[in-house]
Order: C-alpha cells, then sequence, then structure tokens
C-alpha cells in the first residue's frame, strides 16, 4: 500500500508457499462487504458477519466540513452507548497530522485522540490506513477519501473500509464522491449508496 514490492522475494516466497483458498469474510457485515467490493473491486469474500447497519457516505466539501460531520457521526455513535475506544478513525492521508479529523471538535477535545498501543477508554483513535493494516475496529470513520481512481488511495481505502465489525461511515470529497457514483452498481445494491 505505501511501501515496496519486491518481486524476488515475493517468488521465493510463493516457491514454498501454501495457497488457501478463504472465501468467507468473518469481520465484515454483508453491508461492508457489499459496498467494499462495488467501491474498490476487491472480491473480499462472502459475508460470515451477518447484517448490519447501512454504510454511511457523506459528501464533505472541504475539511472543516469533514471535521463538522466527523462530529455528528462521533456524537451519534456515543448517543447509541458505544464505547469510544472500539472507534477508529482511519484517515487516508499519509500523516493523522494532515488529516481533517485533526481540526474536529473530538480531537480538541481529547474524545478523537491518535494514540498507539491499547485503546484509552472513552477515546476514539484517529489512525493512517497504513498504521490499522490487519487490526480492527467495532465502527470505523473514513475521512480525508480525496481520490479513488489511483492504486495507492483505492488501496488505502480497501484497508480502510475493511477494518469494521460493525459500522462503516465515509466523509468523502466532491471529486471522491464522483468517482464513486459513476462506478456500475448493481441493482440490488444501488439502494446501498
Amino acid at each position: 500500500m505505501d511501501g515496496v514490492f519486491d518481486q524476488a522475494t515475493f517468488d521465493e516466497l510463493a516457491a514454498s508457499a501454501v495457497v488457501v483458498d478463504l472465501p468467507y469474510n468473518c469481520r465484515n457485515t454483508a453491508q461492508v462487504v457489499t459496498q467494499t467490493q462495488l467501491t474498490t473491486g476487491a472480491d473480499i469474500g462472502v459475508a460470515r458477519a451477518g447484517e448490519g447497519p447501512q454504510v454511511v457516505w457523506e459528501q464533505c466539501p472541504d475539511d472543516e466540513a469533514s471535521a463538522k460531520l466527523l462530529d455528528q457521526r462521533l456524537k451519534a455513535l456515543r448517543r447509541e452507548d458505544v464505547d469510544m475506544a472500539d472507534v477508529a478513525v482511519v484517515t487516508l492521508q499519509q500523516r493523522v497530522e494532515d488529516s481533517a479529523a485533526v481540526t474536529s471538535r473530538a480531537y480538541r477535545s481529547g474524545r478523537l485522540a491518535s494514540v498507539s498501543g491499547a485503546p484509552v477508554p472513552g477515546t476514539a483513535t484517529l489512525v493512517t490506513a497504513s498504521d490499522f493494516k490487519g487490526l480492527e475496529a467495532g465502527h470505523v470513520c473514513v475521512v480525508d477519501v480525496d481520490e479513488v481512481d489511483d492504486p495507492v488511495s483505492r488501496a488505502r481505502l480497501y484497508v480502510a473500509m475493511t477494518r469494521p465489525r460493525v459500522s462503516l461511515w465515509l466523509g468523502v470529497s466532491p471529486h471522491a464522491w464522483t468517482q464513486i457514483a459513476q462506478r456500475p452498481l448493481s441493482s440490488e445494491a444501488s439502494g446501498d449508496r
């Protein structure tokens, strides 16, 4: 995603690797699986985590709007009695410091923090997609979705979208919104967006 691919190393590992087909996605709900597949084109298997809430997409014309909508989302999760320690805000920026999330009220008040290690009770975590790869959270909010067509941006979006166990919210720039809207939708999934 953000590193360097070494073909020789890959070939060496592939020579002694066992290939196993993993057709089932045990982390993500059906809604997250469908939206991830439609948006990124990645085949992430058949959802086995069951049904969940609809994926929420919000258009964010600028960083200020993104921060405001993120604050509203975090407030809504708190009203649903979600422990903020089970919430990850994933930025598609390369560095947390460049994220629109750092201008949010939640970040300024300490309810959202960029921390490493174990979750802090009552505090949502702000993290880059690269740093969150391989991890998960109950609820994921994705910010700084400015581009979805270039390979690095799509890889970061894929990682961010596949981290939630329960709910997924995305704050998307008008440019990325247009790119996503131009993707073909299946008739049964078109109502999810």
